[in-house]
């Protein structure tokens, strides 16, 4: 049986230091470019909580935008600090710390994008 290829439907960076006066935030890049999230590290977020709360957003959008159902696909996740990707369930996002983590590919995410996600 061939391996089926898993389509990339979303990049998910997160940020923050994990103190508890900062925690966590993220950004999302769909496939076709769009942004969502704001970046904003909020005090007791985790690294879970972003990672889930962005695939939730991702869905939400796929659904306001009447795409076909069930929408699947996996999403790429960048830890704080760019170095370390993992790939999970868009539909069934896994813990942070259970994520299989590699060496990142390059991601470069504009100021300009940037600045527009978080002005939404």
């Amino acid at each position: 049986m061939a391996k089926q290829t898993t389509k990339i439907v979303a990049e998910i960076c997160l940020y923050g230091n994990g103190a508890a006066d900062v925690g966590y935030g993220w950004l999302a890049r769909l496939s076709d470019g769009a942004m969502l999230g704001n970046g904003e590290p909020r005090p007791g977020r985790s690294q879970t909580d972003c990672l889930w709360q962005a695939c939730d957003h991702v869905r939400r959008l796929r659904t306001m935008a009447a795409q076909p159902k069930p929408w699947t696909g996996t999403v790429r996740v960048f830890a704080p600090g760019g170095k370390l990707m993992a790939d999970t369930d868009l539909n069934h996002p896994g813990y942070f710390g259970d994520l299989k983590w590699q060496p990142a590919t390059a991601l470069e995410i504009s100021a300009e994008a940037i600045e527009a996600a978080a002005s939404k």
